[in-house]
């Protein structure tokens, strides 16, 4: 994870090489790069991998179960979730091939630090213990494996969780056991949340691209 307006303005300037771009759009993709300007981000989507569109994110939610406690408050939760700016699967969410097929996955999330002003967090720590705790509670199994500060060169403050849950959509033969890591950063004025989530049950382990696409991540 990089940071610093030269190395963005670099790196985007590479990646958009040769396009026409309407500099008052706030977030452009081309091929395998995405970059949104009003959030000061930037990455590498994994070749052939896909993004999830908006609209269907709604039709995903409906088909995955929470936790006992929080089922018949299913909407309202959902609710308040919020939503990622970007998911980005490995396989086509709609290609009928891959129905009832586990697919790793990448989420993005970006959230104004003005949004909870009210919550006085004293900093990065305060802010991801709470939004972990919180979706902790509504999946279904969940345990917490690790939690780790990471110093980074530059400003960008990381903190990861690795965390375990139960995994049941309707679309999938059996509940499986998946591996998520939480990876929270404070930069500028928002802070940022990238979900990495595989599955060694269905041998579907993408470290090694969760890894790169880590790396490509630029931050102003």
């Amino acid at each position: 994870m990089k940071q610093g307006r030269r190395n963005f303005l670099k790196v985007t300037s590479i990646a958009l090489a040769g396009l026409t771009i309407d500099p008052l759009r706030a977030v452009t993709t081309n091929n395998n790069f995405y970059v949104n300007r009003a959030l000061g981000l930037a990455f590498y989507k994994p070749n052939n991998w896909h993004y999830v569109k908006v609209s269907d994110l709604v039709e995903l939610k409906k088909k995955l179960s929470l936790a006992d406690e929080w089922k018949d408050i299913e909407q309202y939760v959902w609710e308040n979730t919020g939503e990622p700016i970007c998911i980005i699967a490995k396989y086509d969410q709609n290609n009928p091939q891959n129905i009832g097929k586990y697919s790793p996955s990448i989420a993005v999330w970006a959230e104004p630090k003005s949004d909870y002003e009210e919550y006085n967090f004293e900093g990065l720590e305060q802010y991801s213990d709470t939004m972990a705790s919180a979706r902790m509670n509504y999946i279904k199994d969940s345990d917490l494996i690790n939690k780790k500060y990471v110093s980074t060169n530059g400003n960008v403050s990381i903190i990861e969780y690795d965390l375990e849950y139960t995994l049941l959509h309707e679309e999938l033969s059996k509940a499986l056991r998946v591996q998520t890591k939480m990876v929270y950063a404070e930069h500028g004025s928002y802070y940022y949340c990238f979900d990495f989530v595989d599955c060694k049950e269905a041998n579907q382990v993408e470290e090694d691209e969760f890894n790169r696409f880590r790396e490509g991540i630029n931050l102003i």
